[in-house]
């Protein structure tokens, strides 16, 4: 379901106000009306409407509809506002549009007419906030980058990036499930000298399908070969293990020689290309070249430097951020983010599949929000997956029965060890981030960590393996819940 549209009709006729009511309305429109000026501008405060259907008369009121579409106009300069009148010629119509109305109709009007006049202003004042969006957001279809945050990962990813872009070497990127190590080649390519040049992802360019790789590697008489296309800029193997042998020995071989054959000539290429894998350790890629998944002398050609990209759970400071980002990502100009709301949950849950699993997160967050009667996003249209580790954390803190039934002191140290369990967790089991969090000493944390496990102070390794050991049981039961 889409958001729900204001209209404010301003027309001192009764009849006319319940007939565009009536229509308006059948159609899932949310209709005020104001019967004078007065009403008319203290609705538009109020509502903020989307859009303003105007009767060009007003008689009796201290602004006609041609003073007040001027007011208006000053109030909301991007509301689109239609003019009706029952008696008005071609010059008064054409005067309401230099003033900056939309459309003018005469009454008494045809159900379809307005239909079409409203459903095309709502359109058209959509299609100016893209464009003033995307204005304000000139590199807006990257806005969402894997690399952004304030985390010292994030700082140091930044840095590798901008090192690696400046530099015209063959790279290797690798990260767990769902870290998106494409999108950081694309980084890299976006800020490089190769930048006003294609950017081609080899997966994309045969969708999947592997049948006409041959083509795509080495071109024909009616198509340019990747390496042609791509020439002067960058070309990405994304989970280079999953191309098949063959391809991978064309593609070492164009590599080495610079050039492709093709109907007996050598046709020269100029191309960064940048492998990547989704693994979670480097001794994977190693069983790909064991398996034979992998050619051994193509990984280490382009294996000239290696980046590794840092899982979400290691840059917990970053994780709200990148929600946010993800969200206008999507351009759903009309959600608002209430993030003290989401802040708990979203940096609470491990994200097991990184940042790929953040986006669909967010992706999933606007469905549930268009399918709202509210332009907030909220704790609950959350994924099921999160919200049960948030009841999880504080399924205790809800239970007053375990309070009740022990005295102060016991109370307090069960909320105390609750309280430090939810909030190590949220932080990767992080105690610096944790005690900077909670606004105490690390030192002080370890202390109170201490006391209420009943450990000596030289029992800080211990403290870590218990943290831990309690981290990972807290994971199972995560996955359990997925």
């Amino acid at each position: 379901m889409s958001m729900v549209r204001d209209v404010l009709v301003v027309e001192d006729n009764y009849e006319i106000c319940e007939i565009i009511k009536e229509i308006l309305g059948e159609q899932g429109y949310n209709v005020n009306i104001a019967r004078n000026t007065r009403t008319a501008l203290e609705a538009a405060a109020k509502i903020k409407p989307h859009l303003i259907i105007l009767d060009i008369w007003l008689e009796g009121n201290h602004l006609d509809g041609i003073g007040l579409l001027k007011k208006l106009k000053q109030m909301f300069h991007d509301v689109p506002i239609i003019m009706i009148s029952g008696h008005a010629n071609n010059e008064l119509a054409a005067s309401t549009i230099k003033l900056g109305a939309y459309d003018f109709i005469d009454k008494p009007f045809k159900t379809e007419r307005l239909l079409l006049l409203v459903k095309r202003a709502l359109e058209a004042k959509d299609l100016m906030e893209i464009n003033s969006y995307l204005q304000h957001n000139t590199h807006n279809n990257n806005i969402y980058k894997i690399s952004s945050g304030t985390s010292r990962a994030a700082q140091k990813l930044r840095q590798e990036i901008k090192a690696l872009a400046n530099s015209n070497c063959r790279i290797i990127i690798t990260g767990e499930i769902g870290s998106q190590p494409s999108h950081i080649a694309k980084e890299i390519h976006e800020i490089s000298p190769r930048a006003q040049k294609p950017f081609i992802n080899l997966s994309n360019a045969c969708n999947g399908e592997f049948e006409d790789l041959q083509r795509i590697i080495c071109g024909s008489e009616s198509e340019q070969s990747i390496f042609e296309r791509a020439n002067g800029g960058t070309i990405v193997l994304e989970n280079l293990h999953t191309v098949p042998l063959n391809i991978q020995t064309r593609i070492l071989d164009a590599l080495q020689k610079e050039a492709i054959t093709r109907g007996g000539k050598s046709i020269k290429f100029d191309v960064r290309v940048i492998g990547t894998f989704e693994v979670e350790s480097e001794s994977k890629v190693m069983d790909f070249i064991q398996k034979r998944l992998l050619n051994e002398m193509l990984y280490h050609r382009l294996n000239v430097k290696n980046l590794q990209v840092p899982t979400l759970r290691s840059r917990v400071d970053d994780i709200v951020h990148l929600f946010v980002l993800a969200t206008q990502t999507q351009l759903d100009r009309f959600s608002k983010i209430n993030v003290d709301c989401l802040k708990h949950a979203l940096t609470s849950y491990t994200w097991p599949c990184n940042t790929q699993e953040l986006y669909n997160t967010a992706e999933y967050t606007l469905i549930m929000l268009k399918m709202s009667n509210t332009d907030n996003i909220t704790i609950d249209m959350l994924h099921p997956s999160i919200l049960g580790i948030v009841k999880t954390d504080f399924a205790s803190f809800a239970n007053i029965t375990e309070y009740l039934d022990k005295d102060y002191k016991s109370a307090k140290r069960h909320f105390d060890m609750e309280y430090i369990k939810a909030q190590l967790r949220r932080f990767s089991n992080n105690v610096a981030k944790t005690a900077r969090f909670m606004g105490v000493d690390r030192a002080a944390l370890y202390r109170k960590i201490r006391s209420l496990l009943g450990l000596q102070k030289s029992n800080d390794k211990k403290i870590v393996h218990l943290i831990s050991k309690e981290l990972e049981k807290t994971k199972k039961n995560e996955e359990a819940v997925m």
